[in-house]
């Protein structure tokens, strides 16, 4: 549900609206909610959830109105192996991050939140992977639902 004028969206808003990955995580086959798995007293938030491939989505988020946080999630929160290597997709930026062992973090600013991607697979084919849905986007937004 989207409370605004489509027609007049700014770039930034249909940038964020119209996000491939973002759309693809939220219709995921599985249909499965995130869950929150920590809720710290600074603020730091975080959510999780197994996508059907299994891979993992995780948000970072920062509740707090004034002060930056550092968030944390750690695998063992986020129901992963313990040692295990994964490269990390920032969801937003759509770019592919280093990969991460054991935790994955960000300095996230007040009321924000970092969106990522995690996938336990090697980084090439990762990327070959997201470079072939990318062929899958169309300048045409009518057929998406929000």
């Amino acid at each position: 549900l989207v409370s605004t004028d489509l027609r007049n969206l700014t770039v930034q808003k249909r940038s964020i609206l119209m996000n491939y990955e973002a759309i693809t995580i939220n219709q995921d086959p599985g249909f499965g909610a995130a869950d929150r798995v920590t809720n710290q007293s600074n603020g730091a938030q975080v959510w999780s959830r197994r996508l059907h491939n299994g891979d993992t989505a995780v948000l970072l988020y920062n509740a707090h109105s004034l002060l930056p946080a550092i968030v944390v999630a750690s695998f063992a929160e986020l129901g992963l192996p313990a040692n295990t290597r994964v490269q990390v997709r920032d969801i937003w930026g759509e770019t592919d991050l280093r990969p991460v062992v054991n935790s994955v973090s960000a300095t996230v600013p007040p009321r924000d939140v970092r969106w990522y991607r995690l996938s336990s697979v090697a980084a090439e084919v990762h990327v070959a992977r997201t470079e072939a849905s990318r062929q899958h986007k169309t300048d045409d937004y009518s057929s998406v639902i929000i």
